[in-house]
């Protein structure tokens, strides 16, 4: 597994990290696939799903980040803010939203 390499925070307030973009395969709770593919932002040992609807950057500027071998992580800096809530929906509340922690990122940083 990939350490977060570096983690300071920015003037406004954000965590500055260093840490590999990852993807897996969206899984209902009955256990089915649905081929869905999702990014999360792995940090240490935990990976955070990334909520695009919140967040200032674009699954496709992530996907550069994305590694073809999954033993070799590509890892970029990025300005993130954890929070925690629905991750399924943006304008409403669903009540068979996945709650919990998730990843904002505000800024690619180079």
């Amino acid at each position: 597994m990939s350490q977060v390499k570096t983690r300071t925070v920015s003037s406004d307030g954000f965590m500055i990290i260093t840490a590999p973009v990852v993807e897996k395969e969206f899984i209902s709770p009955k256990g089915e696939s649905n081929g869905i593919i999702e990014l999360y932002l792995r940090l240490s040992m935990q990976d955070f799903f990334i909520k695009f609807c919140e967040s200032k950057v674009s699954e496709e500027e992530l996907k550069k980040y994305i590694s073809e071998d999954p033993k070799d992580f590509r890892v970029g800096k990025f300005e993130i803010e954890i929070r925690e809530g629905a991750w399924d929906h943006c304008d409403e509340v669903v009540s068979n939203s996945r709650i919990g922690s998730y990843v904002v990122i505000m800024t690619i940083l180079k």
